[in-house]
């Protein structure tokens, strides 16, 4: 009968897909920002000593890096002048590599690459190759992340719906690091499907409603 088919069709809701299948509806929801960030330094004791991001640019102090409070950082390290090389970060300003402190492998021309996750604490601190010292130093500038928001959907799957049925789940919008801007939610349907929203602003929950 008429009456007990099941809808089958896709709906969009501004950035989240919407999806009506054998399970029902789900919402995959705003991904926060988690790029990392990369950077490629080579490294010279001998004169120009200093760091680079190419083995002709090295000046010393050497770059300034600048990531995100807690981000993944990837550094490709290299030996511009042949002698074994290591790089780290000093965060408690003591001068010499701590528990806890990043600090590569030792590297030559042959190079290496170090992962690891910045601190949470946020100011600048000095990055060194802790073999040599002296001019092969550079600041490491750790910044509070952008403003951003996250969404969440609750339930996060609504269904299977029948025709005359109705469906409801609530969206929360939360802002992130002092986020101030707008953040547009449309609902839409295809024929045979109605969509509506029902905004909480007090709350940043609007409800959507499919019937």
């Amino acid at each position: 009968m008429l009456a007990n088919r099941r809808l089958f069709k896709p709906i969009i809701l501004s950035s989240l897909l919407i999806i009506i299948g054998i399970l029902g509806l789900t919402f995959p929801l705003h991904s926060i920002q988690a790029s990392t960030a990369s950077f490629a330094l080579f490294g010279s004791f001998s004169p120009p000593s200093g760091w680079g991001s190419t083995s002709t640019t090295i000046t010393s102090p050497g770059p300034a890096l600048t990531v995100m409070a807690g981000q993944m950082v990837t550094m490709t390290l290299n030996s511009a002048d042949g002698l074994t090389h290591n790089w780290g970060v000093d965060y408690n300003g003591n001068g010499v590599i701590d528990s806890g402190e990043p600090l590569s492998s030792n590297f030559g021309s042959a190079g290496t690459t170090f992962t690891f996750t910045a601190t949470t604490a946020q100011q600048t601190y000095t990055y060194w190759c802790f073999i040599h010292k002296g001019a092969m130093r550079g600041s490491f500038i750790v910044q509070a992340p952008p403003p951003d928001f996250s969404i969440s959907a609750s339930p996060t799957t609504i269904g299977p719906l029948n025709y005359g049925a109705q469906g409801t789940s609530t969206i929360t919008i939360s802002p992130m690091n002092g986020f101030a801007g707008t953040v547009t939610l449309s609902p839409s349907s295809p024929m045979g499907l109605n969509s509506h929203a029902r905004p909480n602003l007090a709350q940043h929950q609007p409800r959507f409603f499919f019937d």
